[in-house]
């Protein structure tokens, strides 16, 4: 019982290998083209032209979200293994170690839950794009352009009922898709900060980092939104002072080459600096950057300009 048990649990994990292969940079490397739409591409495929068995050039051969693939044709099913095999030329002990060289340990179960509710609306009805003047005066106090603000980050204002009421709507996106939202008070009289509910987001606030989507090979990282608002495209917010190994995660995976850090001046937002830049040092060039005083969301213009001048 104990050698089938062991064959068992190898099978096991060799199983979430192939979920959690990165097959896109796996084809990239070997310089093979794909698509992901397109005629005979399925929804959340990948297409391959020609067959890679069959050689067939009608682009009928998909790896699917699992990593499944098939041939419409030749009728070859399989999983990526067979797929490896097959283009590396190889046999299946050196096929499991190019499984292993492109594991994506990160967010594959979020991009599928993303291409499954894409279209699926979580943010509050009551929603709207037209401001209240209170509302736009609030902004203007904390001295951010209503006019730039707001379609910048498509901002929502909600009225004066409903559960979000009084408050000021900030989608999360990931991947260009809505996956979250946090609600800012208005009126000084409430909890800040209002978070869109576990249960109805399509991923937790804290396994996502704030305006992702707008960084590539540098990155500031900052607390909160207000912040990312004032040093604009490249800083990314962790919606607190508390990280989460999911955020480590999602930053790993973007390769940069530099992460900046920026948290509020006090000391318990620079002790959480010191341990994000510490977890974040074996994997790529890291520091922090202190504040005199505030938060990077009190800076000026002209402040925030020279930072992004000199970091971004």
């Amino acid at each position: 019982m104990p050698p089938l048990e062991g064959v068992f649990k190898m099978r096991e994990d060799i199983l979430h290998k192939i979920d959690r292969f990165d097959v896109r940079s796996w084809l990239e490397s070997k310089g093979i083209a794909y698509g992901s739409e397109g005629k005979n591409i399925g929804r959340s495929w990948i297409g391959i032209s020609p067959c890679p068995f069959c050689g067939n050039s009608g682009n009928h051969f998909g790896i699917g979200p699992n990593n499944q693939i098939n041939c419409w044709v030749c009728g070859k099913k399989g999983n990526i293994i067979d797929l490896i095999k097959e283009v590396e030329n190889c046999g299946f002990k050196q096929s499991l170690n190019i499984l292993d060289e492109f594991q994506d340990y990160t967010f594959k179960k979020l991009k599928q839950d993303i291409l499954i509710r894409h279209n699926e609306n979580i943010l509050p009805s009551e929603a709207r794009d037209k401001f209240p003047q209170n509302y736009l005066d609030y902004l203007i106090k904390r001295r951010f352009d209503p006019e730039i603000i707001i379609p910048k980050y498509k901002l929502l204002a909600c009225p004066n009922f409903g559960d979000y009421a009084f408050r000021i709507i900030i989608p999360c996106y990931f991947n260009k898709s809505v996956v979250n939202f946090t609600a800012v008070d208005t009126t000084g009289r409430k909890t800040k900060y209002k978070h869109c509910p576990n249960n109805k987001a399509i991923t937790p606030m804290k396994n996502l980092l704030y305006n992702i989507d707008s960084v590539y090979q540098k990155t500031i990282i900052v607390e909160g939104t207000t912040d990312v608002w004032r040093l604009g495209d490249g800083a990314i917010a962790t919606m607190g002072i508390e990280f989460t190994t999911e955020q480590i995660k999602l930053l790993i995976q973007r390769n940069l080459k530099t992460i900046h850090i920026m948290f509020d001046a006090d000391k318990p937002a620079q002790l959480q600096a010191k341990k994000l830049a510490q977890a974040l040092s074996n994997f790529t060039n890291t520091n922090i950057i202190t504040l005199s005083r505030g938060d990077p969301a009190d800076l000026s213009d002209k402040e925030a300009l020279e930072i992004r001048k000199e970091f971004l």
